[in-house]
């Protein structure tokens, strides 16, 4: 349920903390999903000894990242602090981004409609890996 179609998926990628509060149900599995993040995307950074560092311990920097809005709000509102450098190469991370579903095929419950949205979030979020402004201003601004 987490991407119907393009209008719904844009308002909720938008509105992330209000969308996404159930997103990790299952702490176990979802807890060590996203603390190994970076096993799966290692070359996402390209300051390996910081931004490795800091994916690696996202829960630390977000331990309460989907559990009341105030809080993703203001989480969500300052990822870009721990990752300044995200978007740098946008072959890179488009590609990245799009295979996010290979890797996380199981954090989605409704695997036809979301692995298909998650796929696609490039397409759906063209603008979003242009530049290192604009990507500060979107991820600034993603809530």
């Amino acid at each position: 349920m987490l991407f119907r179609d393009t209008t719904h998926d844009y308002h909720a990628f938008t509105h992330i903390p209000n969308h996404f509060p159930m997103l990790f149900r299952d702490t176990t599995h979802d807890y060590h999903a996203f603390t190994h993040i970076p096993n799966h995307f290692p070359m996402v950074f390209r300051d390996t000894t910081h931004d490795y560092n800091a994916f690696t311990h996202i829960h630390n920097h977000f331990p309460m990242l989907f559990r009341d809005t105030n809080h993703d709000y203001h989480a969500f509102t300052h990822i870009h602090q721990h990752f300044p450098m995200l978007f740098r190469n946008t072959t890179h991370y488009y590609h990245a981004f799009t295979h996010i579903p290979n890797h996380f095929s199981t954090l989605f419950w409704t695997t036809t409609n979301d692995y298909h949205a998650v796929n696609h979030i490039p397409n759906q979020f063209p603008t979003l890996l242009r530049n290192t402004t604009h990507d500060y201003l979107v991820f600034t601004h993603i809530h």
